[in-house]
C-alpha cells in the first residue's frame, strides 16, 4: 500500500471541504482522506459512491465464499427431496 499523507482527525472537516472543493474544479471524484495522527492510519473518508461499490464487492465476496463451501461440502440434493426424507410433506417444499 503506498504511504499516503494523514490528516490529524481535528483537521478532518476542512480537509474534507478542500478535497470536495478540487474535485469539483477539476471534475473528478473527490479522492480518499486518510485520518490520523503520528504514523498511522485511523480511518478514511472515502466518497459515498465509491464506498457503495467497495460494499458491493465485498458482498459478493462474501457470497462466492458461501457458494465454495457449499460446493465443497459434497452433493446436495433437492429441498423436497431433503424434506420427504425428514418425513414431511416435500409439496410444501418445492
Amino acid at each position: 500500500m503506498t504511504k499516503n499523507k494523514l490528516v490529524p482527525l481535528k483537521d478532518a472537516v476542512d480537509a474534507f471541504n478542500l478535497e470536495v472543493a478540487a474535485a469539483l474544479a477539476e471534475s473528478r471524484m473527490p479522492k480518499p482522506i486518510y485520518l490520523g495522527d503520528k504514523s498511522e492510519t485511523e480511518a478514511v473518508l472515502v466518497p459515498a459512491g465509491l464506498m457503495e461499490e467497495l460494499l458491493g464487492r465485498l458482498d459478493d465476496a462474501d457470497l462466492a465464499d458461501l457458494i465454495t463451501a457449499r460446493k465443497s461440502a459434497g452433493d446436495s440434493r433437492p429441498l423436497d427431496e431433503l424434506a420427504e426424507s425428514l418425513g414431511l410433506d416435500k409439496s410444501d417444499y418445492q
